[in-house]
């Protein structure tokens, strides 16, 4: 999202739709917590080659050898 103007708005709405019901240390500092997408617009492509990743190694290790 390329609107930072609306970042301070959509943190004031969560607070608002949360009203204290969750308490973690992630949503003490909402203006840390909601940020902008820090990986120059690759998240998506990142987050496929991470979970392909993921898979292989998971594949790998799940291999039986018989005989």
């Amino acid at each position: 999202m390329h609107q930072e103007q609306l970042f301070p708005i959509i943190r004031k709405k969560v607070a608002t739709q949360l009203n204290d019901y969750l308490k973690t240390k992630e949503l003490v500092d909402l203006d840390h917590y909601i940020v902008p997408a820090s990986l120059n617009d690759n998240q998506g492509i990142l987050g496929c080659l991470q979970l392909a990743i993921d898979t292989k190694k998971e594949s790998s290790l799940n291999l039986k050898i018989t005989t």
